[in-house]
């Protein structure tokens, strides 16, 4: 009998190599070329006659270059021999599509840079590493978890050892404006950026034909371009016409939209004040009376659960059905993504990163936690707990630089998985010029409490400031030598007269006593604290301009 082996390994660098994007392209290439390395990978070992675990066995168009199927950083399969040649193999396949990616690049760069150096940089960018132990398929249903367990610590202290060499910068040049550390390989002067040879990959990658990458100004413009509707296609056109012959460079679509950000690009003032007067009399032609959000949102999520439910399929079977049931999910989170109008950077099985318009956020978020659960219902881990989402939301301006973005994501999703029993749901706002405020829940608690609160600031059951002075009164209260006991009644009881009292103009009476009923139940049953619910209210308010501009309405 031939003898087998549980092979894994895993491409990156991954952290490190998305932070440092500052464009929608860095982040997207950053994301897809990783894919694209583990589909190297994986088609090396499928192409060999060994058999993939995960991603699981495909048709071998999907493991092409540039297909559309997304493939995690980390792959394992069953190999038929020596496990040295088989690593050297796959590493010889995961370079050849790396330097085909790295030419296409710098092909396309439209500056002078140093080739030698970028291509030097780049060969110590992609980390790899490999684990094998034997595995005897004659020695019954534990031979598969045994090898796999054994293997994995084995991975494990590998990635632990790290192998580490000597920069080789130049003295005098200046560091890349990505990253920090790598010197810029450009050589004309005059450029904004510092770029290395790892920072052109990324910026000048080429995408697969067909494939259309939005930047968040874009996804932030999606529910003003559906308040637009007929209007909306005339109006670029005469924005652009204006805007095209006085600027530095083109813009996106959804950019052309925002007069703030047009004239930071218009060579001379006297061009941006007519531009100014220009772009208002547009609005004034086709009947505009309002402006587009400048927020979008990114999604961030990660299974719960997963380790122990993959700990628990003790057959190759089982584990094999485990990545089969990832690998169909994580297909139909992009097109749930795309059905919401966002754009999927990665959906690689159980975690993911996506851009969303405000409008759509809330209902995305709901719908892959349903198709995730129904994905994952014939899992469990020992305990008996089927995997969940967690899902972090993080609404920023368009024009925030990407990496702090991705940061508040990163915390947003940290701060969900910390919800008891997981599930989780968190959503950060991070408005320009004040606090950040996150709120946390179940996600089916919290995203149906959200809607109702977008539903009554719709409804004008409660004004927009209600939620600000809820704020400051739990603050000024908070610091106050009152008892705690009656410090907190006197607060719900303060609550329920400001909700009570504070309703926008047009609001519905009776509307508006449910609301103040609802809140009431919210606060006395302790739900939520005062401080919490001003946080949510506020929020809620930010999503309802969107819904407002989509005509997005509740049910």
């Amino acid at each position: 009998m031939t003898e087998q082996y549980f092979f894994t390994c895993s491409i990156g660098p991954v952290q490190g190599f998305v932070a440092t994007a500052r464009t929608s392209q860095d982040l997207w290439f950053g994301s897809w070329m990783l894919s694209e390395l583990a589909k190297a990978a994986a088609k090396a070992l499928k192409d060999g006659g060994h058999t993939l675990i995960f991603p699981p066995p495909t048709s071998d168009s999907d493991l092409n270059p540039g297909s559309r199927v997304n493939v995690a950083n980390k792959v394992i399969a069953i190999i038929n021999h020596s496990p040295k040649s088989v690593g050297e193999q796959v590493w010889d396949a995961i370079n050849a599509r790396h330097k085909t990616l790295a030419d296409d690049s710098f092909n396309a760069v439209p500056s002078r840079f140093d080739r030698a150096e970028a291509q030097k940089q780049l060969d110590d960018l992609v980390e790899f590493y490999w684990a094998a132990v034997p595995y005897d398929v004659d020695k019954g249903d534990d031979a598969y978890k045994q090898a796999r367990s054994r293997a994995e610590a084995l991975f494990n202290a590998r990635k632990n050892t790290r192998t580490f060499q000597q920069m080789r910068g130049k003295d005098g040049l200046p560091k890349s404006s990505l990253d920090g550390f790598r010197e810029s390989v450009l050589l004309d002067g005059g450029n904004i950026e510092s770029l290395s040879g790892v920072d052109l990959l990324k910026r000048y990658g080429k995408r697969p034909a067909g494939e259309k990458f939005l930047s968040t100004t874009d996804v932030a413009a999606k529910s003003f371009e559906i308040y637009l509707g007929e209007r909306c296609e005339p109006l670029r056109h005469d924005i652009e016409a204006i805007f095209l012959p006085i600027a530095e460079r083109a813009e996106t679509p959804g950019t052309l939209f925002y007069v703030d950000r047009l004239v930071q690009l218009i060579r001379t003032e006297e061009h941006a004040i007519k531009f100014r007067e220009q772009f208002a009399e547009f609005f004034r032609k086709y009947n505009i009376d309002r402006q587009p959000s400048p927020y979008y949102a990114l999604l961030q999520a990660d299974g719960d659960n997963m380790g122990k439910t993959i700990d628990n399929q003790r057959e190759k079977q089982a584990h094999s059905n485990l990545s089969m049931a990832l690998s169909t999910f994580a297909a139909q989170a992009t097109e749930i993504i795309r059905q919401h109008e966002g754009v999927s950077v990665y959906a690689g099985g159980d975690d993911m990163l996506a851009y969303l318009p405000l409008h759509t956020a809330l209902a995305c978020v709901k719908r892959l936690d349903t198709e995730f659960s129904q994905a994952m219902k014939d899992f469990e881990s020992a305990e008996g707990n089927h995997p969940a989402l967690s899902v972090g939301l993080a609404i920023a301006h368009h024009l925030t630089p990407l990496s702090d973005v991705l940061e508040q994501v990163r915390h947003a999703e940290k701060a969900a998985k910390k919800v008891k029993g997981k599930n989780g749901l968190a959503i950060s706002l991070a408005k320009r010029g004040s606090a950040k405020r996150v709120v946390t829940d179940k996600l089916a608690e919290l995203t149906e409490r959200m809607e109702q609160l977008i539903d009554t600031t719709l409804q004008k059951a409660i004004s927009h400031g209600a939620a600000y002075e809820l704020e400051n009164l739990e603050r000024a209260l908070s610091i106050s030598e009152i008892e705690t006991g009656t410090r907190e009644d006197m607060l719900r009881k303060e609550a329920t007269r400001v909700i009570g009292r504070k309703r926008e103009s047009g609001g519905d009476e009776k509307m508006n006593r449910e609301t103040k009923a609802k809140f009431e139940r919210w606060l006395e049953a302790e739900t939520l604290t005062l401080d919490e619910l001003a946080r949510e209210m506020i929020i809620a308010g930010e999503l309802a301009k969107a819904y407002e501009l989509a005509k997005e309405k509740k049910p």
